[in-house]
């Protein structure tokens, strides 16, 4: 289209750009931030004077954008999932995100929200209303995950690297004041950015501030120092979970750093991080590179500070090619004469139309192509441990809502086992955050029994040998790599034995299987028993898994759990690229 384009307000239209360029204001400048979208409803009533004012393939295009809209909107009593797929295929947003594999998760990420959104009860507009508000509040949807990548060099922050695996990682800057940090920690009295605890929904989880019954202000004094000391000393243990996440991304090799020198006057020490890392090198067979006796004096100044370097911020992109670059721009500009326009126009409008049918062949070969072959669908980055177990028992089908996925319809199996785990929570006192659809508590139960039936369920529970156990922990979410593959799931609970070892019980509030079917289910507790071994540190022979089958009052030790490289064959004995859906 040529540098045009127009507004609907009823039935006048008004230039755009003309408008723009003159300086309009008032109520001319708000037509000019009217929806296009609105234009394209009248564009089959544009006066033929209006036409013109775009080259014949820009009309077509936009006549064709406005058929396309009007179908969209045809849809949109579908559900959420269902409309979103549609404007997928109308727009050929996945033919854009298929150019490299890793840019669908992105688009399925979002799918996944959708269903999420839509399977407790939302409608279009109020999706529509929480992504704005998700767009000006929290700055958008979370990220799909970041994806392990051997042919570039990847500069992640550790929040971001979290459940990812390198063979080698690099920990920069553990000094003093850096790693740990020197922030204060998410203390709500001199943090106003802080929302205070006692509005949060993980209220009970956090520190208690009250002064409510002091009648000095040395007693308020007291009170907010033993306050800031709590949140102080929670900062430095989410510091050092920090640093445990840093370091274990590293498959193979870890490389630490520290320097005496940063932007200030003083140096700094080597933080508690690096001391300790440094502690294993020798019987991890590690080296040391520099040396930590040339500690500068406790007068000496920061010698960087003398050595200031001047460099044009930002540099110039096109470098040594800047001359060039304004030779061809001066040749362009000599182009934009309107009797250059014309034959420019003229020509494009005959390459539209090679293009145009080049196009189409494509699409009809690469139809075919996906007819004979099946459609490529990617395994996404991040797996739920239920997910898991559903490629493993059906890869096509695994496939096939990978590629459009749906919400499930609402299942009693769910409802209940969830009902039996919020008494268990009451029971533990522990509060669970917010969880996925499909790591609810009992959602990978089967054989559901009458809701009625929730006191029985309890009664038999309390009669098991674990309910005269203190658990170890409860509802412990986890994320664990398979060689880039993240998994992730929520043990329901983990028990210590005397001799040091651990049992991880997930409880189960249907029928007992067998067979292949607890084959397949024996997936959930390898994932589970390696994750905790992983949390704990401690050696997986130390770690033993179990259904409990309330019910039934049995417990099931499925016998040859899958370890880590069992886990990866798994996940890689059906190409998933090549799965048909």
């Amino acid at each position: 289209a040529k540098n045009r384009g127009f507004a609907a307000n009823g039935g006048k239209r008004i230039n755009l750009v003309d408008r723009v360029m003159d300086g309009g204001s008032g109520e001319e400048d708000e037509l000019a931030r009217s929806s296009i979208i609105e234009t394209l409803n009248e564009i089959d009533g544009f006066a033929s004077e209006e036409q013109t004012l775009f080259s014949s393939e820009g009309l077509s295009r936009l006549t064709a954008l406005a058929k396309v809209l009007k179908r969209l909107r045809s849809l949109t009593h579908l559900p959420i999932p269902d409309l979103i797929y549609h404007v997928e295929r109308e727009l050929t947003l996945g033919v854009d995100v298929e150019i490299t594999a890793h840019q669908r998760r992105y688009l399925d990420k979002f799918l996944d929200e959708a269903a999420n959104f839509y399977a407790q009860g939302g409608s279009l507009r109020s999706f529509l209303a929480w992504l704005t508000v998700a767009e000006s509040e929290e700055r958008g949807l979370r990220a799909a995950g970041v994806e392990v990548r051997k042919d570039v060099v990847q500069i992640l922050t550790v929040h971001s690297a979290k459940g990812g695996e390198w063979d080698l990682v690099v920990v920069p800057g553990l000094a003093e004041g850096n790693f740990p940090s020197e922030q204060s920690g998410e203390n709500w009295l001199k943090n106003k950015s802080v929302l205070p605890f006692a509005l949060r929904a993980d209220k009970t989880r956090l520190p208690h501030f009250d002064v409510s019954q002091t009648n000095s202000a040395q007693e308020v004094a007291n009170i907010v120092k033993g306050f800031t000391d709590i949140c102080n000393n929670r900062k430095s243990d989410e510091e050092r979970r920090l640093a445990y996440v840093a370091v274990t991304r590293a498959k193979y090799h870890l490389i630490a750093t520290t320097s005496w020198w940063r932007d200030a006057k003083e140096p700094h020490e080597p933080s508690e991080y690096f001391m300790t890392i440094a502690g294993h090198i020798e019987a991890n067979r590690g080296e040391f590179f520099g040396s930590l006796d040339d500690k500068p004096a406790a007068d000496a100044q920061n010698p960087k500070l003398d050595d200031v370097r001047q460099e044009l911020w930002p540099v110039d992109p096109l470098g040594d090619a800047r001359e060039d670059f304004a030779r061809v721009s001066d040749g362009i500009k000599a182009l934009s004469a309107p009797e250059s326009i014309k034959e420019l126009n003229s020509a494009l409008e005959r390459v539209s139309a090679l293009t145009t049918y080049r196009a189409a062949a494509e699409l009809v070969i690469r139809e075919i192509s996906e007819r004979k072959e099946g459609e490529r669908v990617y395994l996404p980055a991040h797996l739920s441990v239920s997910g898991l177990m559903a490629f493993a028992q059906s890869p096509e089908e695994f496939a096939a809502r990978l590629r459009r996925p749906l919400p499930f319809k609402p299942d009693p199996i769910a409802r209940r086992g969830t009902a039996f785990h919020t008494w268990l929570e009451e029971r533990f006192a522990l509060s669970i955050p917010l969880i996925g659809d499909d790591e609810l508590p009992g959602a990978a139960d089967d054989g559901a029994l009458d809701d009625s039936a929730l006191e029985k369920l309890k009664e038999k529970w309390l009669r098991s040998q674990w309910a005269s156990r203190q658990p170890y922990r409860v509802e412990i979410p986890f994320e664990r790599s398979i060689d880039g593959t993240i998994l992730r799931g929520r043990m329901d609970a983990v028990y210590k034995n005397g001799d040091g070892t651990f049992d991880v019980v997930d409880w189960k509030t249907g029928s007992a299987k067998s067979g292949d079917e607890l084959a397949n289910a024996a997936i959930q507790l390898a994932v589970y028993r390696l994750a905790f071994a992983e949390i704990e540190d401690v050696e997986l022979s130390k770690v033993r898994a179990a259904f409990h089958y309330v019910s039934s009052e049995e417990t099931v030790r499925p016998s040859d759990l899958l370890d880590y490289d069992g886990l990866l064959a798994l996940i890689n004995r059906v190409p998933v690229e090549r799965i048909k859906s």
